[in-house]
């Protein structure tokens, strides 16, 4: 090989080669592709347009990245070449990430606070953010945000005059046989009437999007005239179901996309073959026929002024594809509506941009309110808390059978026989799993078993994979494929079932779509590329479709919320989950019993990780919030306390009863730093560090720790969190947690004060958000009670308090001491809240409880009353609930809700317990309201109308 190699060299040291044009030719896949490379022998400007090949493959997948998604398309770039060493490779690889760097936009939160010297690293950055943190987009992302923002403020778009005929009142429009609802009635005429070229329109999953759309189509074409709807998908298949069920042209986005793309060149071709049949009058009766033809395409794919443009399934739309679908609007005059959930999930491109557009307009964007989709009422309400990641919705799923949990392999086998008897009684059914491989494996065993029953017969072939595919088996297609024709109007599509009715020597299969239709021959070729068996389904591909059951799997806590929401919400009739709490590595690592998870455990995981793409925008508004949180400003301000006062500590550590060998490895642990705060908390609530530290060295054994500092760590956690409250310090920051002691180091004092100052102004900033929003708990004007709504704020920014959630103090607190402790001293806040002088009856009294419950994130179904319940007149049910309320010194929420059940509508219900656990200022656990933990208090409904 070396022969070889200095073969090819010998003649460009004879011909004088450029080296510099010699690398271009290079890297621009010339006749030297395969030469060793030298770090040295690529000019600079060559590794700046490899850095930009890199920015713009990454800024197609994301909207925003890291130096760590640079690198590994870095690695792509430079894998076709060969360098001399790895030295030589890493050293460009570094350049190239470095440029790409530089080429990116950084969209990481300033530092807001100064940062000691003692914490900074060599490099200068600083020890309280990771190494390589920064957070990237680029100006494309940026540029095309931007865009569709102005579109989506713009009034200027076509609009459809004219309200729809909700008739005799009773709220309902039928289109094609269907009633539309309140809801969706106000949402097609905001929809129609807002001007705004780029609109949204929201729907959680099940809330009728579909027949909404039909109404808004029938508005629509009354004011533009037939044919001024199309719609478009993300996937061909999605778009092929719009155009069913809408009756209107649909196609796949990307598709259209191309085809406007492709327009200036077909007018050009269009206007030559005019001219030339102008020209020459014998050619012109042979032209006719192009003529037409180009013409009619490109009518089909050109839009109107006056057009509404249908974007379906928006969320998995890509950024740059929408702007540019907005683009031709504007330039047409045409409305593009892109309908979808924020909450379900987003594009596997540079995504965030349907989301971004929905927060944009906030409570003004249409929306759909009401869930329609499942038979019981019980699970249209739960399904809103599971899309909004509401921990508590858990036990509502539980209590009715539809959480099943065990080891990895049990649930996965207790998933698949329950899909199985589904199907057997001829129910339609999705059997969900959250990763590509759990899919493959449920896929191969149902083949299997079919196999076994006769139901699936050979010759077997090879799919890509691993697997095969036989006569009688279920396949998914996944490549669009225009000139595989599936009857008038229809071919292959990316995501279509099919039914195998052959297999055949050559390769190819005969099938029929799922549901009917005429049969396709799909070649050899493509059978072996592009077809999956379909049995079981990703959460992605189930995204969109209804079926009788669902049955969704979680095998792990790293699922994301969406993935979780969608799989629970495909299933008219029922949906369950399957929750492993032991996985096959544990199983066979032999994990203890008390190392498991709950079920429980693992979906409030789930629940709390969103996988949802961000936009740019939306990802320099979150930086900025974590980097100005209370939660990251305190982490800050322990360590630089822990610091401060670690000579202390140490002293401690050396006067304490540890071997020499042990009081070197705690001092030099990675667990001291942990240790020195722990420490530094204890002595600040007022524990004997002298007394208490040598009893939890001598209790127990510590020869066998791997780790001393980390085992005193959490014995000295755990004694706190046992220990019985004490008296506050004198000096809290926030009235939440005690301020660190002055150390006479005029740096690290400053760094101190400097988060305080922030950690105060930030709480404030929260008090003042959730007094906007109507938190019942931040309603007050007095000094005392302002400084009492700080701490609570304080507690709710440091602790992660999802800002919708109506509980002043969110759920319990975990096992954390700290946030224990904080959770005493806020729950002592909020006790001099309720205490205050106006607290109470005015509480309850204010008119907007029904708004703030809408406000807070509680679903609001619109829902007519059991029975006729309201009987003509306004509701009352204080003196009921009063009444209950006095003989009972603990109310549970079953007895409200079953007071509830029988005077009031879902919506009015909702809102009455809101209104009764903010009374409470405590959250409504499984056992209710404790009156003796709480001031009595006299509670008067009656002043709302709860109707």
């Amino acid at each position: 090989m070396t022969v070889l190699i200095a073969a090819g060299w010998r003649p460009r040291t004879g011909t004088g080669v450029d080296a510099a044009e010699w690398v271009r030719a290079l890297l621009a896949g010339g006749p030297e592709r395969g030469a060793v490379l030298r770090a040295g022998d690529i000019p600079r400007a060559q590794l700046a347009v490899m850095a930009g090949r890199v920015v713009e493959a990454v800024s197609g997948r994301r909207a925003t990245w890291s130096r760590w998604n640079l690198h590994s398309q870095a690695c792509v770039e430079l894998a076709e070449f060969r360098f001399a060493t790895a030295a030589d490779r890493e050293e460009v690889l570094g350049e190239v990430v470095a440029a790409a760097e530089r080429a990116s936009v950084d969209i990481t939160a300033p530092r807001l606070a100064p940062v000691p010297a003692g914490f900074t690293r060599s490099d200068g950055s600083s020890v309280f953010e990771a190494r390589h943190a920064a957070l990237y987009t680029s100006a494309a992302v940026l540029a095309a945000e931007d865009y569709l923002l102005a579109r989506l403020h713009d009034q200027t778009g076509p609009r459809a005059a004219g309200r729809m005929d909700a008739g005799s009142g009773a709220g309902e429009l039928l289109v094609d046989g269907a009633g539309l609802g309140a809801d969706q009635v106000m949402a097609v005429e905001q929809v129609a009437g807002s001007g705004r070229p780029v609109d949204v329109l929201i729907g959680p999953a099940g809330a009728g999007k579909t027949t909404t759309l039909a109404g808004l189509r029938r508005l629509w074409e009354g004011e533009h005239g037939p044919g001024s709807v199309v719609g478009l998908a993300p996937s061909a298949a999605t778009a092929a179901v719009l155009g069913a069920e809408l009756g209107i042209g649909t196609d796949n986005l990307a598709k259209w996309l191309a085809e406007l793309e492709a327009a200036p060149a077909k007018r050009a071709r269009l206007a030559s073959l005019r001219t030339r049949a102008a020209e020459h009058a014998a050619a012109a009766a042979a032209a006719a026929g192009a003529i037409a033809a180009v013409s009619a395409d490109l009518a089909r794919w050109e839009l109107r002024e006056g057009q509404l443009v249908i974007v379906d399934e928006a969320s998995l739309a890509g950024t740059f594809a929408l702007a540019r679908l907005a683009r031709a609007g504007e330039v047409a005059g045409a409305k593009v509506l892109l309908v979808g959930d924020p909450l379900q999930l987003a594009a596997v491109e540079a995504g965030g941009a349907f989301s971004m557009a929905a927060h944009a307009l906030g409570a003004g964007a249409p929306r759909l309110r009401t869930v329609h989709r499942f038979e019981a009422s019980w699970e249209a309400e739960a399904s809103l808390l599971l899309r909004l990641g509401r921990p508590d919705v858990v036990d509502t799923y539980t209590a009715h059978g539809r959480v099943h949990s065990g080891t990895e392999a049990g649930v996965i086998d207790e998933a698949y026989q329950a899909w199985q008897a589904d199907l057997a009684a001829g129910l339609s059914s999705l059997l969900i799993a959250g990763d590509n491989e759990t899919v493959t494996m449920l896929n191969q065993r149902a083949q299997r078993e079919r196999i076994a029953a006769g139901t699936v017969t050979g010759p077997m072939l090879p799919l890509a994979g691993g697997s095969s595919v036989g006569a009688g088996d279920v396949i998914v297609t996944r490549r669009n494929e225009r000139a595989l024709r599936a009857g008038a109007g229809s071919w292959v599509k990316n995501g279509d079932r099919w039914h195998v009715l052959a297999a055949r020597v050559d390769g190819s299969l005969l099938v029929q779509r799922e549901g009917g239709g005429p049969h396709v021959t799909l070649p050899g070729h493509y059978v072996a590329e592009h077809v999956e068996l379909g049995y079981a389904s990703t959460a992605h591909r189930a995204q969109g479709v209804t079926v009788d059951t669902a049955h969704a799997l979680v095998v792990s806590a790293g699922m994301a919320r969406e993935a979780l929401y969608v799989g629970m919400s495909r299933g008219r009739c029922s949906n369950h989950v399957y929750v492993a709490t032991l996985t096959i590595s544990d199983e066979e690592h032999h994990a203890r019993p008390d190392d498991q998870l709950t079920a429980r455990e693992v979906l409030e995981t789930v629940l709390r990780s969103s996988g949802a793409a961000a936009s740019a925008h939306e990802a320099i508004t979150t930086s900025q919030e974590a980097a100005s949180s209370i939660g990251h400003l305190a982490d800050e301000y322990d360590l630089i306390a822990a610091a401060a006062t670690g000579a202390r500590w140490q002293e401690l550590i050396e006067a304490a009863p540890l071997s020499p060998a042990q009081r070197e490895a705690v001092l030099a642990s990675p667990a001291w730093e942990a240790l020195s705060a722990s420490l530094r908390r204890a002595a600040r609530a007022g524990t004997d560090l002298e007394r208490v530290l040598p009893a939890l060295i001598t209790g127990r054994e510590l020869d066998s720790a791997d780790d001393v500092a980390a085992v005193l760590h959490h014995r000295l956690e755990a004694f706190q969190a046992s220990a019985p409250a004490r008296r506050d310090p004198a000096h809290l920051v926030a009235g939440l947690f005690p301020a660190a002691a002055l150390t006479g180091e005029g740096e690290l004092d400053e760094a101190l004060a400097e988060r305080e100052r922030l950690i105060e102004a930030r709480a404030r900033h929260i008090a003042a958000r959730a007094r906007a929003a109507g938190h019942a708990w931040a309603q007050h004007d007095d000094a005392a009670a302002v400084t009492a709504m700080v701490t609570v704020a304080a507690y709710r920014d440091r602790w992660a308090i999802d800002p919708g959630d109506p509980r002043p103090l969110g759920g319990p607190p975990g096992a954390d001491y700290t946030q224990r402790a904080d959770h005493a001293r806020a729950a002592r806040a909020l006790r001099r809240i309720h205490d205050h002088p106006g607290t109470g009856r005015g509480l309850l009294r204010s008119p907007s409880a029904p708004a703030r419950a809408r406000r807070s994130g509680w679903p609001v179904p619109v829902t007519r009353p059991r029975g006729g319940a309201l009987g003509g007149g306004r509701v009352r049910v204080g003196q009921e609930l009063s009444g209950v309320w006095e003989r009972n010194e603990v109310m549970g929420l079953s007895v409200i809700e079953a007071i509830l059940a029988r005077r009031l509508s879902t919506g009015a219900q909702i809102s009455v317990l809101e209104t009764v656990a903010e009374a409470a200022l405590i959250e409504p656990g499984p056992r209710g309201i404790r009156l003796d933990t709480v001031p009595r208090i006299v509670i008067d409904l009656d002043g709302e109308d709860w109707s």
